[in-house]
């Protein structure tokens, strides 16, 4: 059946690539504890100086900083995994809120270029993949 020959399959390539995050969360923490610092200061000056509705706008450009941060951290949660075999090229995606997508390449129609880091794993240095068919499988 089916299965049986899923079991033969030949694996050239399997591979799960994530998002690299520069900014640790002791760095996150930093980042944040300097803008509201810098923001509490320089609000207290310009209320000294009459114009208070300053602080208001520094309240919210620290809000959005932390909003972005952590919408940056959020998107970093998501991973894809190629596997190259026999029947194709296999591509999965997976979200943060836990969607799982999946496509289907004819292996003959794909080009990776693809370097090994010993740090940090597989790297895509630039989208080297184009491929001419595609089906989305959901």
């Amino acid at each position: 059946g089916v299965e049986d020959s899923n079991k033969n399959l030949q694996i050239y390539f399997d591979e799960g690539l994530r998002p690299y995050l520069s900014l640790d969360r002791t760095g996150f923490i930093w980042v944040i504890s300097f803008a509201v610092a810098f923001g509490f200061i320089i609000s207290v000056e310009f209320t000294l100086v009459g114009a208070w509705r300053v602080f208001r706008f520094c309240g919210v450009e620290i809000f959005l900083l932390y909003t972005a941060f952590r919408l940056n951290y959020r998107s970093g949660q998501c991973a894809e995994r190629l596997i190259l075999s026999d029947n194709g090229l296999q591509v999965r995606w997976f979200s943060p809120k836990g969607e799982v997508g999946r496509w289907n390449f004819e292996p003959g129609w794909c080009r990776f270029i693809l370097k090994r880091d010993a740090r940090m794993g597989v790297r895509c240095p630039y989208q080297a993949m184009a491929c001419l068919s595609l089906s989305e499988n959901f």
